[in-house]
């Protein structure tokens, strides 16, 4: 089973939720809700630095489990995928995933106080292409019909 559909850009451009999801939307961290505040802020700090988050689109209820590079020969993240340097308070996210069959990047801004913040995703053309690619030699090498 393929893990990206044949035309990624074209659904990207006409699917109702891949549509809402463009839009800056207000996001929230939605882990750890047996956990006292302190406590939840303290694991999205620790969850962003070592790799990953769950996150939520407040308008529409999609929920995403983002998993960030880590910096090679480190457990933590690259300071390119989680930023909290920029702005004091908040940290910068940004994560390549496949949404739907869609190859997408994620951009978000979450307030370390608050966890919540706002969020988009974008067409990852250059991920979109890797992921065709291994989508027509998987095709081929199981001699199935390739895409056009």
């Amino acid at each position: 089973m393929p893990r990206v559909v044949e035309n990624q850009r074209a659904k990207f451009e006409t699917d109702p939720v891949l549509r809402q999801l463009q839009e800056d939307c207000e996001i929230r961290y939605i882990d750890h809700f047996e956990s006292n505040w302190e406590e939840r802020q303290l694991r999205f700090r620790t969850e962003c630095h070592e790799g990953c988050c769950k996150l939520g689109f407040v308008s529409n209820g999609v929920h995403l489990n983002l998993s960030f590079p880590k910096v090679a020969g480190s457990r933590y993240t690259s300071s390119e995928f989680v930023d909290f340097s920029r702005e004091m308070g908040k940290v910068y996210i940004k994560c390549p995933l496949i949404f739907n069959g869609v190859c997408v990047t994620f951009y978000g801004l979450i307030d370390l106080q608050t966890l919540s913040g706002v969020g988009h995703v974008e067409f990852d053309e250059v991920l979109a292409q890797v992921e065709h690619d291994i989508m027509v030699e998987t095709l081929r090498m199981k001699n199935l019909p390739l895409p056009q």
